[in-house]
């Protein structure tokens, strides 16, 4: 959801509310809240920051419709991807391709994690895995 302004527009009320609706997770392009209560819920929560100064307002918004979510146009059946380090929106007709590429970034990234640990610097494990130039 796009979540402009200083307040935050998700906290424990809404978060346990999408919990029991057994949902994986959501993203808050803005603020959030109740940060505390939050990760005792089986629901993961993606945002840009934290407040303790809630939105009140009687307008649920819409579901399901063309969002702007970080400057990215998000629709109806894209994937979003998100871990600790970030969220990405990827388009509903471009999964697959997205998703084998990833894959192969995961094992050529294990295969020079495997070379590092056994003792290799990372530009030496680079060129041994990938071919890059010396």
């Amino acid at each position: 959801m796009t979540a402009p302004g200083d307040t935050a527009y998700l906290g424990e009320l809404l978060a346990t509310d999408i919990a029991n609706r057994g949902l994986a997770a959501a993203v808050v392009d803005g603020l959030i809240r109740d940060s505390e209560a939050l990760p005792g819920l089986p629901v993961s929560f993606f945002a840009r920051g934290v407040t303790p100064t809630a939105r009140r307002g009687d307008d649920p918004g819409r579901s399901m419709i063309p969002i702007d979510l970080g400057g990215v146009q998000v629709r109806p059946g894209d994937w979003i991807v998100a871990d600790g380090d970030g969220v990405v929106a990827i388009a509903a007709g471009e999964v697959d391709s997205v998703l084998a590429k990833a894959e192969e970034a995961a094992r050529l990234e294990e295969r020079m994690l495997e070379r590092i640990r056994a003792g290799a610097n990372v530009m030496d494990a680079v060129r041994a895995v990938i071919g890059a130039p010396s």
